[in-house]
C-alpha cells in the first residue's frame, strides 16, 4: 500500500494505475490483481486503513471527554492528535481529495465522517446529558466536518500550516462551548 500512497502523493490520481503500483512494489501486476481488481479498489483499501486508524483514535480519545474538567485543552490535544495521525500518514490529504473526486469512492469519505460525527455526538451526550441527542449528533457532524476540512486545508502545504491548525482548534472550541461548558457527568 505504501507504493500506491507514494504514487498518489507524487502524481495524484492520473498517475495511479495498477502497472505503476506493481512496478513500485516490485511485484507482478497479476499478483496485484489477485488482491485488487483495479485502482479504485486500492484507493478504497487506503481509505479504509486511514479511517480505521482515525476512528480508533477518536473512540479512545473521546471516552475521556465525559469527565475532563479542562475540555478546551482536551479538544486542542485531540485535534493535535489528528494532526499527528496525518503527519504519520503522508498522503492522507491527497487521498481525501481523490475520494471526493472519483465517483466510485466519493461516498467513502462522507461515510467515514458520519461515523466520526456519531462518536463526537455520543461523547457530547455523555458529557452533557441536557443536550438533546439530535442536537448532539448535529454538533458532532458539524465539528467533524469542520476539523476534517480545515486539516485538509492545513495539509495542502509542506510543511503543514500551523496557523490553520491553531484556528481550527479555536473554531472547534468556540463551536463546542455551548454543549461542553458544563460540569462533567459523573457517570462514565
Amino acid at each position: 500500500m505504501s507504493a500506491a500512497t507514494d504514487i498518489l502523493m507524487e502524481s495524484g490520481l492520473p498517475g495511479l494505475n495498477t502497472n505503476a503500483i506493481a512496478a513500485r512494489a516490485s511485484i507482478n501486476v497479476s499478483t496485484l490483481y489477485s488482491y485488487f481488481p483495479d485502482k479504485v479498489a486500492i484507493v478504497r483499501e487506503l481509505a479504509d486503513r486511514l479511517d480505521d486508524t482515525r476512528e480508533r483514535f477518536l473512540a479512545e480519545r473521546l471516552k475521556g471527554l465525559v469527565s475532563e474538567e479542562d475540555w478546551r485543552s482536551y479538544i486542542a490535544d485531540t485535534v493535535e492528535g489528528l494532526v499527528q495521525l496525518r503527519v504519520e500518514s503522508p498522503g492522507s490529504a491527497t487521498l481525501h481529495r481523490v475520494l471526493r473526486a472519483v465517483p466510485e469512492t466519493e461516498g467513502l469519505d462522507s461515510a467515514a465522517l458520519r461515523r466520526r460525527a456519531i462518536l463526537v455526538g455520543q461523547a457530547i451526550g455523555r458529557r452533557n446529558q441536557t443536550v438533546d441527542q439530535d442536537q448532539a449528533e448535529l454538533v458532532g457532524r458539524v465539528v467533524s466536518e469542520l476539523v476534517a476540512r480545515m486539516l485538509d486545508l492545513a495539509f495542502e502545504s509542506e510543511p503543514y500550516d500551523r496557523a490553520i491548525v491553531g484556528e481550527t482548534i479555536l473554531l472547534a472550541q468556540k463551536y463546542l462551548a455551548p454543549c461542553l461548558d458544563t460540569t462533567p457527568s459523573s457517570s462514565q
